[in-house]
């Protein structure tokens, strides 16, 4: 049957008849009641056939979901600045890829299945980990892909009371309630950040503030001093940490942390060790020949100490460097990789044992 055939054989199947001269019109098959609407409509119809052939068209894919347009990257831009006493920076997968041993030293494989159980996603998976601690309130960060549903239903489960959930834009859900007396906050961030909060809720409603661009005058942490110069001078790594000072409330190093006002930490895996590079922010001499000394002096308390002995501080494959100018003074140096794991597993291990059984349970 040829093409044409075969569309007239549909048209007459629909209701339509052909012409006299060539063309086709409706054919009401005897329905008296029809109106002059209804075979308005069906002329319709015939007209718009042509356009569209007698094939059925091919199925179009769903359109896009609309973009959530929250900022998530960097994380760090997440992080308000205010109250922040000390932030760790870990980009957590390539830690692991480079780390691997000696981070089953510290958290052996059934404790990550018991944490990943525990807080309803694969911990293994994450990207990056952010750490920041407010006073009493301490707020994480995670890059990871994971469940919303399942990872809010296993948070839900744990609080005790108190619990509150409120849908704030867009592919952001936040949860606060409490386990026992201790206030826990989640918010998740669509499509692959969470965030956790442990005491006193408020940097968690300003994470959800920075990543809908509502903090316009407000600065991340890494984007306010002192931990904008500081982040400034230290070389990029996997593993960062910073500490600011508020209204000079450190205290000891022989003196020198009376006059920093924010200090930081660099390690960078290379061949089984870590690079390390060590920054303290203040105001010091030009040349800072007394400083260099205060700090040869607490580096020398730090390696003949207990923790210095058990982690290998005490024994570099190479010896710690120093030197620096009247804004900054600077620490490097090179750490057993191995050492430091297993004098951390040791100081660790009682702690560690504790806690998973009870994430078990």
């Amino acid at each position: 049957m040829t093409l044409q055939r075969k569309c007239i054989a549909r048209w007459h199947c629909a209701g339509f008849r052909g012409t006299l001269d060539g063309g086709y019109e409706p054919c009401f098959l005897g329905d008296p009641l029809l109106t002059v609407q209804r075979r308005s409509f069906l002329h319709s119809i015939l007209i718009h056939l042509p356009l569209v052939g007698c094939s059925t068209p091919a199925p179009q894919p769903p359109p896009s979901p609309p973009p959530l347009g929250l900022h998530l990257d960097p994380l760090s831009d997440l992080l308000p600045a205010g109250g922040l006493d000390l932030l760790v920076l870990i980009r957590w997968g390539e830690v692991h890829r480079a780390l691997g041993p000696q981070l089953q030293l510290l958290l052996p494989p059934d404790g990550l299945d018991a944490l990943s159980q525990y807080l309803g996603f694969e911990l293994r998976q994450a990207e990056e980990i952010l750490v920041g601690s407010y006073g009493a309130t301490t707020l994480y960060l995670l890059r990871v892909p994971y469940d919303p549903l399942r990872v809010e239903r296993q948070f839900r489960e744990r609080l005790t009371h108190d619990l509150q959930r409120s849908n704030d834009g867009p592919g952001v859900v936040r949860v606060t309630g409490r386990i026992g007396e201790t206030p826990r906050g989640l918010a998740t961030l669509l499509p692959d950040v969470l965030a956790f909060e442990v005491g006193p809720t408020g940097p968690l409603k300003a994470v959800v503030a920075f990543a809908q661009g509502k903090l316009k005058k407000a600065h991340p942490a890494l984007a306010a001093e002192p931990l904008r110069t500081t982040a400034a001078h230290l070389e990029d790594g996997p593993l960062r940490l910073f500490f600011s000072s508020h209204e000079a409330s450190w205290k000891g190093a022989h003196g020198l942390l009376e006059r920093a006002v924010a200090a930081a930490f660099s390690l960078r895996p290379s061949q089984g060790n870590l690079v390390l590079q060590g920054v303290l922010l203040g105001a010091w001499d030009n040349p800072p020949k007394e400083a260099l000394q205060r700090l040869a002096l607490t580096v020398q308390d730090v390696q003949s100490s207990p923790l210095g002995r058990l982690t290998g501080l005490d024994k570099p494959p190479e010896p710690f460097r120093m030197e620096g100018d009247e804004e900054v003074l600077r620490l490097s140096g090179v750490i057993s990789a191995d050492k430091l794991a297993r004098g951390l597993r040791d100081m660790t291990r009682a702690s560690m044992d504790e806690l998973f059984p009870r994430l078990r349970q």
